[in-house]
């Protein structure tokens, strides 16, 4: 062995290199970070595999985006699996649309029968005022007399006196059903001057049958106005006076042990000239049991 210390081979030319030593307990758990392993079951992007391959000449590692956008389609993905069809969702929308198909159903049914029972009810209007119109009786001014008519004056009021007869005939047309009346009130007036009113006791019809009414009335020094008082003398001399007379009371018609009571009654017997009369005719009044007849 030489003075050095190491060994010399025999038959060598020269020294022999001593051994490396051994790694000490520190240095053997000491990692090389220019060295590390990535374990992945899926092969790195060939970018990043190239910078392996390079020897690390890039640490150009791919890029994470940021915390909100990571965010942002977290939710968008949520939202997605949110609004994704199911099974109930799709039960739910038949069930709607029977129950809309239903009410539409009950909706038209019920319009339909709503239908059915206003055109019942027109048509039961229309049968009941033909009857009625048909059940009418007919009031006919038959004779006209003025009796007495005088003109006075006290101071600076014209005061009028008349005396009115008239025979008006009420005729039921009916050939089945009696007629009864209540008392009638009756207005007579000439030219808005009123020539006194009478009310005439009830009587009843039977069907077929003519009755005569007799109405007096009368006004006693009753102010008038001056110019109408002056042409009722003048037409009261030419026997051309034009009178207006109005009853007023209720009806009951009697239909073979069924009654219609208190029909309302209004007859109207409106210009009725007096000349007329006395040329024999006998004026029609207009009959009305309600307002729109």
């Amino acid at each position: 062995m030489a003075a050095s210390g190491l060994p010399i081979s025999s038959g060598s030319a020269g020294p022999i290199p001593p051994l490396a030593r051994a790694p000490s307990r520190n240095q053997s758990f000491q990692r090389n970070p220019s060295r590390r392993v990535l374990f992945s079951e899926n092969p790195a992007p060939k970018h990043l595999s190239r910078n392996w391959d390079s020897g690390h000449e890039s640490n150009n590692f791919p890029e994470m985006p940021p915390k909100h956008q990571a965010r942002n389609r977290d939710e968008d993905n949520l939202s997605e699996i949110s609004t994704k069809p199911r099974a109930r969702d799709w039960d739910s929308g038949d069930d709607v649309k029977r129950e809309r198909r239903g009410r539409r159903l009950c909706c038209a049914w019920t319009s339909l029968v709503v239908g059915f029972l206003v055109l019942g009810l027109m048509l039961l209007g229309a049968l009941s005022l033909s009857f009625v119109k048909g059940a009418l009786p007919e009031f006919r001014i038959k004779s006209l007399n003025i009796s007495r008519l005088e003109i006075s004056k006290k101071e600076t009021n014209t005061l009028l006196t008349a005396d009115v007869q008239l025979l008006i005939n009420v005729t039921n047309k009916n050939d089945r059903y009696d007629m009864s009346y209540s008392v009638l009130s009756v207005e007579v007036s000439s030219e808005d001057i009123n020539l006194g009113t009478k009310e005439v006791a009830a009587f009843k019809q039977n069907p077929k049958k003519v009755s005569v009414l007799n109405v007096s009335t009368e006004v006693k020094k009753s102010v008038v106005d001056d110019a109408a008082a002056d042409d009722l003398k003048s037409n009261y001399k030419d026997l051309q006076v034009v009178i207006d007379v109005v009853f007023e009371g209720s009806v009951t018609v009697n239909m073979e042990g069924r009654k219609l009571s208190g029909l309302p009654l209004k007859v109207l017997c409106t210009s009725i000239q007096q000349v007329d009369i006395n040329n024999g005719l006998q004026p029609q009044c207009r009959v009305k049991m309600f307002h729109f007849l």
